[in-house]
């Protein structure tokens, strides 16, 4: 029998290990089909990816089962009914799915909205209590790809007509531009407003590898990571503890800076770094990636008459619409997608429960944005990654950005936490603020 003096949080922090193992498998399996690091491995050691995808997932849940049985993870009502709100808009999808026909052949995207999904918010969360691993073990990942880039240039190889930074990793599975830049921007993110400053040393190393990381991004391309680190970064430091003078330099300094990508067709630069070629088009009036084509369908596809208004024009349909026939034509843009595709009914299903998210974070932190380095650091993800989402992300890939959002549901610990006032040192998350 247990003694009187037995605290099942203390017993969890000290003995058990196995909701910090669910956590951990839970962040592998939401960002594993995107980490190419992954695929390079089990390319050299020949598994198969889904057969790992499986038992990572499987090893997940049977960890979250003993971490529930032993009571170190508690089933809220607030969990189930984010969990259940979500089931509406998955529902919902199946009878998409099921009364329009399946105009692509395809069954990846019934499948991500009405299993995939449903089965990430759920590791999402019950991982909660365990953001500052979450995101530790995530800053680790994404450097991998820092190092990989920087490994090319000390070669030579970053801006060579071979093309070697689009393939980072030499494995089927081509990750592109987009794959790069997205974990390159995490890592520059995490870097710049996770990691704790130092001594000088320290602080300068940190900012020089914090300016070849946007370097190494520019270079590859990938114009949504690129513009959203930028803005994240702005708006972390607006919501610091700094001067408004300060703030005002810092917006100035971020209107120079797309001012500069504006002109930058003009500048006497190398177009093989692709970064300039992708940005100059943009000013060039040239639509090569048809993201104006793309969007301005979807708009038309919501607005062609009341049943799409209401109810969407059916899963897969939008690629039927344009002539673009393939998974690739979709409206690279998941407000859109929802929108043409499922209608005000289903844009609000899908909505609700990631409010009710925030919701909660204003009732238990006062802030949508949370008030210590682990919950504003997550909230910027999450924001990185819906940015990212509306230039080129889809719902057949949406797992990921569901993981982040539900993650922001505050845990039970922090709630006592925040019910008390906070220090100077932890409301000045960016460590910028005057010292009295």
């Amino acid at each position: 029998m247990l003694s009187a003096k037995f605290h099942p949080r203390e017993y969890c922090a000290r003995e058990n290990s196995a909701p910090k193992l669910f956590a951990i498998l839970a962040l592998l399996s939401a960002i594993y089909y995107s980490y190419v690091p992954f695929l390079y491995v089990l390319n050299i050691v020949g598994i198969e990816k889904n057969l790992l995808f499986l038992v990572i997932i499987f090893s997940a849940l049977v960890s979250l089962s003993f971490s529930i049985v032993q009571g170190c993870v508690r089933i809220t009502a607030q969990k189930i009914a984010l969990i259940s709100l979500y089931l509406f808009f998955a529902f919902y999808s199946v009878l998409s799915f099921i009364f329009h026909k399946n105009y692509l052949g395809d069954q990846q995207v019934v499948i991500v909205l009405s299993l995939l999904n449903p089965l990430f918010i759920i590791l999402a969360v019950f991982s909660v209590a365990y953001k500052k691993t979450i995101l530790r073990i995530l800053f680790i990942l994404s450097s991998i790809y820092f190092f990989a880039l920087a490994s090319l240039a000390l070669q030579g190889r970053l801006f060579s007509h071979e093309g070697f930074f689009l393939r980072v990793f030499d494995v089927l599975e081509k990750p592109g531009y987009q794959n790069i830049t997205q974990y390159l921007g995490l890592f520059t993110l995490l870097l710049a407003l996770y990691v704790k400053n130092g001594k000088f040393y320290f602080n300068a190393f940190k900012w020089v590898v914090l300016i070849f990381a946007l370097v190494f991004m520019f270079a590859v391309g990938g114009r949504a990571a690129i513009i959203s680190t930028l803005f994240v970064m702005m708006l972390a430091y607006w919501v610091s503890d700094v001067h408004w003078s300060s703030k005002v330099i810092v917006a100035i300094s971020s209107v120079f800076v797309v001012g500069f990508m504006s002109f930058v067709s003009y500048l006497p630069i190398d177009e093989e770094v692709l970064g300039v070629r992708r940005f100059s088009v943009l000013f060039d009036g040239d639509d090569r990636s048809h993201r104006i084509f793309l969007f301005k369908s979807a708009v038309d596809l919501f607005l062609l008459n009341t049943k799409n208004f209401i109810v969407g024009a059916g899963m897969n349909y939008f690629p039927v619409y344009t002539g673009w026939m393939g998974t690739g034509g979709y409206p690279h843009n998941l407000v859109l997608e929802l929108l043409s595709e499922y209608g005000i009914i289903g844009f609000c299903l899908f909505s609700i429960p990631l409010l009710m998210v925030f919701y909660f974070r204003k009732k238990y932190y006062g802030s949508i944005v949370g008030k210590n380095r682990e919950e504003r650091m997550l909230f910027f993800v999450f924001i990185y990654l819906l940015i990212i989402s509306m230039f080129t992300g889809g719902l057949r890939s949406s797992w990921m950005l569901m993981y982040f959002g539900y993650l922001l549901f505050p845990s039970q610990i922090l709630q006592r936490v925040f019910n008390r006032p906070l220090s100077k040192e932890s409301n000045n998350f960016l460590g910028l603020a005057k010292p009295k």
